[in-house]
């Protein structure tokens, strides 16, 4: 879900992250204050998604690192179980996504409205 391209050329998510791969999953789990098995954790069940760089390491976003402690939050300060924490996530992505069309949508109305 990408938001935009700034001026640097960094591809930003709906909510202004970067999604350039940039971190390894040491770095990551530390900025993120997780283990570096449950950054894996969250891999195998598909709630974040580092990018391959370079063949086999993988990296991950600004993006993924906000992700990650968002999940963290929902689990330790709400008692969300893993399971609850992907259809919440999923949720949230879809209500970005139709905002972000939205956005698109009133956009292009305003522009034919001045072109009219």
């Amino acid at each position: 879900m990408e938001r935009r391209i700034e001026a640097t050329g960094i591809r930003l998510d709906i909510e202004g992250f970067s999604l350039e791969p940039r971190h390894t999953s040491a770095v990551a789990a530390v900025r993120c204050d997780v283990h570096p098995r449950t950054l894996r954790q969250y891999e195998r069940l598909g709630l974040v998604t580092p990018r391959p760089v370079g063949g086999v390491d993988r990296r991950y976003s600004d993006a993924d690192i906000e992700r990650v402690r968002r999940i963290r939050r929902l689990i330790t300060d709400l008692g969300v179980n893993l399971a609850s924490v992907e259809v919440i996530l999923h949720l949230r992505d879809q209500v970005l996504a139709l905002q972000r069309e939205l956005e698109l949508v009133e956009a292009d109305r305003d522009t034919l409205g001045r072109v009219h």
